[in-house]
């Protein structure tokens, strides 16, 4: 009996066994079925976020007790008041997003006033607990910059404030942002990247183009080295340019992209029913989900952190995807709501049953909140009706409420259409997490047709040599790089390479070192060494090391910060020449000829067979 966990970074705890391995399923995990490969059953827990990998005997006696279908999500101990706290300062917008959901440019809108969003602070501050703060909605919440800023000032005065966030649409003048960005855990800025897009899908009010503005934001944000997060919504218009829009981010200095996709939902519905007319049968909703994961691949291997909207649910034992009654939302017009969606009264036109998700208003004769509170106690416990039960996921719990409201006129019947998208796409999200943390395969050298590629799961790069003077017509090339770190002039070396990296902005070239001395660098080596590194990255060349390479510095520290900064291997597990796959089947650095890939369950196969010849050819970085 054979149980592997692994957890989010890929540490792997073998256990067996089997009172160790009953010991590790008294947590009870509430685990999803991905795969079965070879001899293992892979399942993933959605609480611990951890895979538990496991032979058929472990399953049979274990494992199938707890996988999610038929059980009951384990959830957390509801609190009973509001755990997020969103004052909508106007729901009017300089934006004219083609995909919004509230429909942002198109509405009329309006401004709150202070004695709302005073007394609305007021009344949240009588909970005395910490409290979620989000300035977001169809409208930009910082149009109204006086007004923004003194309700901003007085709920950091009044609140417990757990965590505080603003999303904005970066069109507004960049030292106002300056003003507040300090103020917020999170800082969004909603941007689709490549001018083309951007302009295209987040025109300003009236058909503008607003990129160049939000550019503008972002390299004044970067310069003076301020936090923030950059929040796509992909559509069909980044299909076949995931490595420009990657590029282009990444060449601006930003750091870390939330990718979510366009829902059939609000002003989104109507943007999709255009995309399907236009496209027949050639669109899918799932098929903008692959590309999500093309370019959160992209982003996470060459150094801009990337993570997907569906990610949320993971981890977390919420009733629901939504918050109902722990919500409190202050539409400009004093209505308050459970949903973030709500911003004004314009919102009743926009979605059906938005009315029933209505729990109060402020009454301005006596300028005080009625909140109901029966039916806020009510949808607190909603999750208790919904329809979920025999679903093998549960995690959504329906996904949206008011698209249960709009398909199926009940809260608690999920809308069919949603849950069958989320399933999908969560399952595919795992199945890589799996290929990621689990099997390790990839990426890995793949030659094909006498060609050498760079392959990842979604993604993969033609690989060629480095020739004298071939800096001409290679802008769909990346680079395999033989060099001797003793030896080389590196100086030679950068000016071509970032020349080649900068020939075609829109694509990636990717060049990849592979070192061929043996011996430990000495400290001047190593400084040189180490500086040619700091300058490619200076220059945003995306480059990786591909076997281990022994270098010497002040401390053994510092040596491993390096080590993890240019995830450079240190062993021959970690070596990307450790083996190519030819013709299918895995052929190892020393010429030895291994199984077939599908004969092998995960890189700690190939690595045991390569790991017991006596002519590997390879060292250990320690050795």
């Amino acid at each position: 009996m054979e149980l592997i966990i692994v957890d989010e970074q890929g540490k792997r705890d073998l256990i067996v066994g089997k009172k160790d391995i009953e010991k590790s399923f008294q947590k009870k995990p509430f685990l999803h079925l991905v795969f079965n490969k070879k001899k293992w059953i892979v399942t993933f827990c959605s609480i611990s976020k951890r895979f538990f990998v496991m032979d058929k005997e472990v399953f049979d006696s274990f494992g199938r007790f707890f996988l999610a279908k038929n059980r009951k999500l384990p959830f957390r101990k509801l609190l009973p008041y509001f755990q997020f706290f969103s004052p909508i300062i106007t729901s009017k917008c300089n934006s004219e997003c083609s995909y919004c959901f509230g429909r942002g440019g198109k509405r009329k809108g309006t401004s709150s006033s202070w004695v709302v969003l005073k007394s609305a602070i007021d009344y949240i501050s009588k909970q005395n607990k910490p409290i979620s703060v989000i300035f977001a909605s169809p409208g930009e919440q910082t149009n109204d910059f006086k007004l923004f800023r003194k309700t901003l000032s007085y709920i950091k005065k009044k609140l417990k404030i757990k965590n505080i966030m603003i999303s904005t649409n970066g069109t507004g003048r960049s030292d106002r942002y300056l003003q507040i960005i300090d103020n917020f855990d999170i800082f969004q800025i909603s941007f689709d990247g490549p001018p083309e897009i951007q302009d295209e899908q987040r025109s300003l009010k009236g058909g503008g183009r607003s990129s160049a503005i939000v550019e503008r934001t972002i390299k004044e944000l970067v310069k003076k080295n301020k936090k923030f997060v950059v929040k796509t919504v992909v559509t069909n218009l980044h299909k076949g340019k995931e490595e420009y829009f990657f590029r282009y981010l990444y060449n601006l200095g930003v750091e870390k992209v939330i990718l979510s996709p366009v829902r059939s939902f609000g002003g989104g519905e109507a943007y999709l029913e255009k995309i399907k007319e236009k496209q027949l049968q050639s669109f899918s909703t799932f098929s903008l989900f692959k590309t999500e994961l093309k370019m959160k691949e992209l982003c996470n291997s060459f150094g801009l952190k990337s993570n997907l909207i569906i990610e949320r649910s993971l981890g977390e034992k919420k009733t629901h995807y939504c918050t109902l009654g722990h919500f409190f939302n202050v539409g400009a017009d004093g209505n308050v709501s459970t949903c973030p969606a709500y911003s004004d009264k314009d919102d009743f036109d926009i979605y059906k049953g938005m009315k029933d998700l209505l729990i109060g208003r402020f009454n301005y004769q006596n300028k005080r909140f009625e909140i109901d509170k029966k039916k806020v106690e009510k949808l607190r416990n909603i999750h208790k009706k919904a329809k979920c039960f025999d679903c093998d996921f549960k995690l959504c719990w329906g996904g949206c409420p008011l698209n249960n409201l709009k398909e199926n006129k009940d809260i608690t019947i999920p809308d069919k259409k949603s849950c069958t998208l989320t399933k999908k796409e969560t399952y595919e999200l795992l199945k890589s997490f799996a290929e990621e943390r689990v099997i390790k395969i990839k990426p890995c050298l793949i030659e094909r047709n006498k060609k050498l590629f760079y392959s990842m799961q979604f993604n993969e790069f033609e690989l060629g040599k480095l020739r004298k003077n071939n800096t001409q017509n290679v802008s769909k090339k990346s680079f395999f790089i033989r060099f001797d770190p003793i030896k080389q002039d590196f100086d030679s070396l950068l000016k071509r390479i970032v020349l080649l990296s900068k020939k075609n902005e829109k694509k990636i070239t990717l060049f990849l070192f592979s070192p061929i001395s043996l011996e430990r660098l000495n400290f001047q080596t190593s400084v040189i060494f180490k500086k040619f590194l700091f300058d490619l990255k200076k220059n945003k060349v995306l480059f990786k090391i591909t076997k281990p390479v022994k270098i010497t510095d002040t401390s053994l520290e510092k040596e491993d910060e390096f080590y993890k900064d240019f995830s450079i291997p240190k062993t021959c597990f970690e070596c990307l020449e450790m083996f190519k796959i030819k013709n299918n089947r895995i052929e190892y650095c020393n010429g030895a000829k291994g199984p077939k890939i599908n004969e092998v369950f995960d890189r700690e196969g190939i690595y045991s067979i390569f790991g017991n010849m006596n002519d590997k050819k390879c060292y250990n970085y320690n050795e």
